[in-house]
């Protein structure tokens, strides 16, 4: 697993040609969108994560989908990462219905931009 450890990045700067965000360790991470991360497995959150929503709340960021769908088109996959005290901004979240139900209790949401 690649581990980063603070630190500002873009999103679309770590994802690999199939448009996935595979094997990463964050450790007190920013990372910056634009972006939708697509929750595909095997996803750990460790205390929680600070997300900017430009006073939207989660319902500017969490996006699902229903589980029996193919696949989700344009989205950054997600898989075997593990996010610790991370922020995000500028970045949404796609998963099911019950898994953002579960993340949003431990979300922090910040209302500005992150600097």
């Amino acid at each position: 697993m690649k581990k980063i450890s603070g630190g500002k990045y873009r999103i679309i700067d770590l994802i690999d040609s199939s448009y996935m965000l595979e094997g990463y360790e964050f450790e007190n991470v920013t990372l910056t969108g634009p972006g939708i991360m697509v929750m595909l497995g095997d996803v750990t959150w460790i205390n929680g994560g600070a997300w900017a929503t430009g006073g939207l709340g989660t319902e500017a960021i969490f996006w699902d989908y229903e589980p029996h769908r193919p696949g989700v088109v344009g989205g950054i996959g997600v898989k075997n990462c593990v996010f610790d005290a991370c922020k995000f901004d500028g970045i949404g979240m796609c998963a099911s219905p019950e898994q953002l139900h579960e993340f949003a209790k431990h979300v922090t949401v910040m209302p500005d931009p992150i600097a």
